[in-house]
């Protein structure tokens, strides 16, 4: 294995998988904010049905 330091092709190459990361990253962060803004949107669902059925006097 020979190791090409300064070649444009391995410039290239460095960029690239970095830009891979980033975007992986980024799809990530992305998938995991909506799954909290929808958690968090059925968690206040079910807590204001809670307490529209607790407040119901028997």
């Amino acid at each position: 294995m020979s190791i090409l330091l300064g070649t444009k092709e391995n410039e290239d190459e460095s960029v690239r998988s970095n830009l891979e990361v980033k975007v992986k990253w980024g799809v990530a962060n992305l998938m995991q904010q909506q799954e909290v803004s929808r958690l968090k949107e059925v968690t206040s669902r079910e807590y204001l049905a809670y307490q529209q059925n607790s407040s119901k006097s028997y």
